[in-house]
């Protein structure tokens, strides 16, 4: 798990979804509801690699720009 430089949880460095902490702390969520996005985001991690079916499927998403890499997250 990451927590991004602009305040998204990556639940996986090869995965593509990401969690808004900062737009929550923006509005003023409370901890309970922070705790919360955040267990969302573990119930969502996939087993391995972001679900994928293995390097091929991996480097063909990251070809087309659909993850974010280390260093567009601020890693």
């Amino acid at each position: 798990m990451r927590l991004t430089a602009d305040g998204s949880i990556k639940n996986c460095l090869f995965g593509e979804q990401e969690w808004s902490l900062r737009d929550m702390l923006k509005d003023g969520a409370s901890d309970d509801e922070i705790l919360t996005k955040v267990l969302e985001a573990v119930r969502a991690k996939h087993f391995a690699h972001g679900g994928y079916a293995g390097p091929a499927d991996l480097q063909d998403r990251a070809a087309a720009g659909a993850n974010r890499s280390m260093i567009r997250i601020g890693g």
